[in-house]
């Protein structure tokens, strides 16, 4: 009998498993490093912006066609990072709760938004990769056929789609990372409830 409480004591101590400090600290760190990382990036929107309005000032075809693309895409990345940015303590606090109280459906919902996330990551890319090469072609025909606001536009919008993909690659092998530590939590409690269920089995055997 005494086998038997011991078994199910260990099996109640699964909620709790040694593998949680360290998914802990991995939702930690990948929020803190979300969280440090979108005043700069919404700086440099703001700055890309800025400069772009000062081009078209210029009020000159070339410079009118590279000021656009700056000034629209730098706007967008600069007010989606301060959005975001004022979302993510409460976020991050939700998680770290859920993580703490239910750690099965932290796994569940955490797992699901990150995949999700990764999904989403490829499509920006995919697409951003895509503009690019398109405003390479454009830049080049600019240049070839002495268009001037084409090739303004052309390496405008290639600089800008470049520098997005870049940073969203960046930021989809973050998420990437924490992604993996949720598995390998997920796996490791799955190990620890399988074998004290065993054990659990065993003991109430002996026992009775």
């Amino acid at each position: 009998m005494k086998q038997g409480l011991l078994a199910a004591t260990m099996l109640t101590a699964v909620q709790h498993p040694a593998g949680a400090a360290g998914m802990n600290d991995a939702l930690h760190a990948y929020y803190t490093a979300e969280k440090s990382a979108l005043p700069a990036t919404a700086a440099t929107g703001a700055l890309a912006a800025v400069f772009g309005g000062l081009l078209l000032r210029r009020r000159q075809r070339f410079s009118t066609g590279l000021g656009l693309p700056f000034l629209l895409i730098g706007a967008a990345t600069s007010i989606g990072s301060l959005a975001y940015l004022s979302q993510i303590d409460e976020r991050h606090a939700s998680y770290a709760t859920l993580l703490n109280e239910s750690p099965a459906l932290y796994l569940q919902t955490e797992g699901t938004h990150l995949d999700t996330m990764q999904r989403d990551f490829q499509r920006i890319i995919w697409i951003d990769g895509s503009v690019a090469a398109a405003a390479l072609g454009l830049a080049v025909y600019g240049t070839v056929n002495n268009k001037r606001y084409a090739k303004g536009l052309g390496i405008g919008t290639l600089v800008s789609a470049a520098a997005l993909t870049a940073l969203e690659m960046h930021n989809r092998d973050r998420a990437s990372e924490y992604l993996n530590a949720l598995h390998t939590y997920a796996a490791h409690t799955s190990l620890q409830v399988g074998g004290n269920l065993t054990s659990l089995s065993l003991d109430f055997q002996t026992a009775f």
